[in-house]
């Protein structure tokens, strides 16, 4: 049976064990490629959320697709900083220093390449379930949320730190990780330490942390700080979990709404950002470059424009105060504005 029936709290009568023992047993090596491919028979009516998280997730993909197509940029080994800021990519500056709480939620649904987001789409189809039908899609819905949003402040704290630019991080995989900490839990709780569940799972979180951190050293590209942010929020948040307390039909639905409220909030606040400034989706040498470009066609505003993008990211930099100066000097110092 898989994993994900052993969660279950339904009694089964021993002529149904048995049976399902033996066709487990004759199950050929294309039935079980087949569920490695499409997954555990009925788990898309058992993880209703996860199911939609999924589609989510592609539905973000394709629109990187389409906008890497109407503005010429290359799709392939992977999409453009600009195409990844304008969906909401967590890049740590403009995270912290313009404000931009909707990019911790926004990167949990945005992918660098294909090869990721079919990596991610997969490892979640295989998680997801195994958190969901135990625990129940309303715990399962702000859990994804609160691990992805747990994964990408510690990616941005950890790039502020290290000084890292520029540092854009995108990917389910905070919150996949939160969702293997939570499974941790769950098999704990309904199985013991030793249970299969727990004991599956915490392999499964050592060996992607412990790959993830060789690979972090050796040639880079992952994401470390968002793994282990995510699966620390998914393991605390479990934790907080009251063991056989379902919700009422009422709280679900609260949960369901603010769920879907944040993420309608997070995609109108990003679409706002993106449509009323260009200088949202470049990084900190591109608004560099596009305040000297204003400044060679002699278009003071928009050097001023970019200018003022470039500090509020770089407020103190040597470089943006000897720019300031060469604006000053070419366009006039900045009119003081009297409130």
């Amino acid at each position: 049976m898989p994993a994900v029936t052993r969660l279950s709290t339904r009694r089964e009568d021993d002529d149904n064990v048995d049976s399902d023992v033996r066709s487990s047993r004759h199950e050929s090596w294309g039935d079980r490629l087949l569920t490695v491919v499409t997954g555990p028979p009925g788990w898309r009516e058992k993880a209703p959320v996860t199911r939609i998280f999924i589609w989510l997730n592609i539905v973000v993909f394709l629109g990187e697709v389409v906008l890497s197509r109407r503005t010429a940029e290359p799709i392939f080994p992977g999409f453009s900083s600009h195409t990844l800021l304008a969906f909401g990519a967590n890049y740590a500056l403009a995270t912290f220093r313009e404000q931009r709480s909707e990019a911790l939620v926004a990167a949990c649904f945005v992918h660098g390449s294909l090869l990721h987001m079919v990596f991610n789409m997969f490892a979640l189809r295989n998680v997801g379930p195994l958190v969901e039908e135990p625990a129940g899609s309303a715990r399962t819905a702000p859990l994804y949320l609160a691990s992805g949003i747990g994964g990408s402040l510690a990616s941005a704290l950890y790039g502020l730190a290290m000084n890292e630019e520029p540092r854009i991080s995108v990917g389910a995989s905070g919150a996949i990780f939160g969702l293997i900490g939570a499974a941790v839990v769950v098999g704990w709780r309904t199985e013991g330490f030793r249970g299969e569940l727990t004991q599956t799972m915490l392999r499964w979180l050592g060996f992607f942390l412990g790959f993830g951190l060789v690979i972090g050293f050796s040639i880079g590209g992952l994401d470390n700080a968002a793994h282990v942010g995510g699966a620390a929020t998914g393991i605390v948040t479990a934790l907080i979990w009251r063991p056989n307390a379902p919700y009422s039909p009422r709280a679900r639905q609260w949960i369901y709404s603010a769920t879907a409220a944040v993420l309608v909030a997070t995609a109108i606040v990003v679409l706002a950002r993106t449509l009323v400034s260009p200088y949202s989706v470049m990084l900190a040498s591109e608004r560099l470059d596009a305040t000297q470009d204003a400044l060679d066609g002699a278009n003071c505003p928009e050097a001023r424009r970019a200018l003022g993008a470039l500090k509020r990211l770089h407020p103190d930099g040597g470089d943006v105060r000897g720019l300031a100066a060469v604006v000053d000097q070419r366009c006039g110092a900045a009119p003081l504005r009297v409130r």
